[in-house]
């Protein structure tokens, strides 16, 4: 008895080891958010404060979330990143856009409701373009509040290294992000150390082209190099100095291509809490994607075909998709405002259901050899139980026909479609039927 325990409680710790070190897997599950200090100035007395109330009814998550995202272009996890404590962002109106001061662990934000006025009204009172200046101002800003400072290399003022580089990087993380459309990259006699688009564009170039992780390096760069200068940086990442690179980069410019063009679709618009949706990517002219999936998860993915995603908390949610080539121009991004809609008893026909009346589950939870799939459906109907990787590549099918109302079982032993086993890891369950989708994940631990 004491030997049988003692190899039931080594698998308990294996499973736990194996949820432990797959959930690990996510270099940025521990970002640390700041404390967000979002003041209105005006009260809600100008237009601007009101337009960008309605755009942005939650200031607070939303800007936390957008923190995050800023972080991810340009450091590789959530360790990597300056300690940034408390954010101060305020509205108010003034002559003007925004303006960002302090240091981590606390920086301020100042937004214009004069310029929010003016910039809604000058573009037919869209919503999409509004919320995409607003989170675009926020990129540049919040860039500024994580990335780090080149060394001796120049004060803060046009023409010098460390001017270039800091509004340089910061327009270039608004730009990769897709949030600068309303611009088109030019040429400068300061060349690089001209800073904002000038530089951006410049930075989002040698990314499409050289190396996608190139703001990732040019951001370690500035902690080793004294003094710092661009051409020393890309000397260092690609080999090529600034000079060569931007003679190429300019002579792009008379020939500056088309961006991608970027379109998307889902499976299901409307799920239950705990249902996946499945999106097919129909962007052509396109050779790296990035998705965003507002109350989703993942939230990100980076994969031209994404995992399918699941919907926890009821509410509408954007859904974001921006895509790269090789052009100097940037980006293609496509918006969906309100483009998922959660609730408990919400589905794609809007036939209301009760979750007990379609269900889905597995047991045992880590896999070893083999585990039960139970479900229960409604009514008679179509009826489809597929396994995917974490990637979203189809596994196996389980069950594909008409299935009777009620509860079923079906035994899946961790093999492919060709009866291969699969590998130990992280493994999605969807079960589609007459139109509703009810996911769940399961982890296959090792089979030794």
């Amino acid at each position: 008895m004491r030997v049988l325990k003692t190899f039931y409680l080594c698998g308990l710790l294996c499973s736990f080891f194996s949820v432990t070190l797959l959930f690990a897997q996510d270099p940025w599950a521990d970002f640390k958010f700041p404390t967000i200090n979002f003041v209105d100035r005006d009260n809600g007395s100008t237009e601007g404060s009101k337009i960008y109330k309605k755009i942005i009814p939650d200031p607070q998550t939303y800007m936390k979330e957008v923190c995050r995202d800023v972080c991810r272009h340009f450091y590789r996890g959530a360790d990597e990143v300056r300690d940034f404590d408390k954010l101060n962002y305020y509205l108010k109106y003034y002559d003007g856009i925004s303006g960002k001061w302090g240091s981590p662990p606390e920086i301020s934000i100042q937004f214009s409701t004069k310029y929010i006025q003016e910039y809604y009204s000058n573009n037919n009172n869209d919503d999409i373009k509004m919320e995409a200046e607003i989170i675009g101002v926020l990129f540049h800003e919040m860039t500024h509040g994580y990335q780090h400072e080149p060394k001796n290399c120049g004060g803060y003022q046009s023409g010098t290294e460390f001017f270039g580089f800091i509004e340089g990087l910061a327009d270039g993380t608004r730009i990769r992000a897709g949030y600068h459309q309303n611009r088109r990259p030019g040429s400068s006699s300061s060349k690089w150390k001209a800073g904002y688009t000038n530089t951006g564009f410049f930075y989002n170039w040698i990314a499409n082209n050289y190396d996608r992780d190139f703001y990732i390096k040019l951001n370690e760069t500035c902690l080793s190099m004294n003094p710092w200068s661009l051409d020393k940086a890309c000397n260092a990442i690609l080999n090529k100095g600034a000079d060569e690179l931007w003679n190429e980069y300019s002579q792009k410019l008379s020939n500056i291509g088309t961006k991608p063009a970027v379109d998307f679709s889902a499976d299901n618009t409307a799920v239950n809490g705990g249902e996946a949706v499945t999106f097919t990517n129909a962007t052509t002219n396109a050779e790296t994607c990035d998705w965003t999936f507002d109350g989703g998860t993942p939230r990100k993915s980076y994969e031209e075909k994404p995992p399918p995603i699941t919907y926890e908390t009821p509410g509408t949610y954007h859904v974001i998709l921006v895509a790269h080539n090789k052009n100097p121009i940037g980006p293609g991004i496509k918006v969906k405002r309100d483009y998922i809609e959660v609730g408990p008893t919400c589905t794609a026909d809007k036939t209301k259901i009760h979750p007990a009346d379609f269900s889905l589950a597995n047991y045992p939870n880590p896999v070893r050899q083999a585990t039960t799939i139970s479900f229960t459906v409604p009514r008679d109907g179509d009826a489809a139980l597929t396994i995917f990787d974490p990637g979203g590549k189809t596994i196996t099918t389980v069950i594909r026909g008409n299935v009777a109302a009620g509860a079923h079982q079906v035994r899946w032993n961790g093999t492919d479609a060709e009866g291969k086993r699969v590998g130990p890891g992280m493994y999605i369950y969807r079960l589609t039927h007459n139109g509703n989708i009810r996911t769940g994940r399961m982890v296959v631990s090792d089979y030794r």
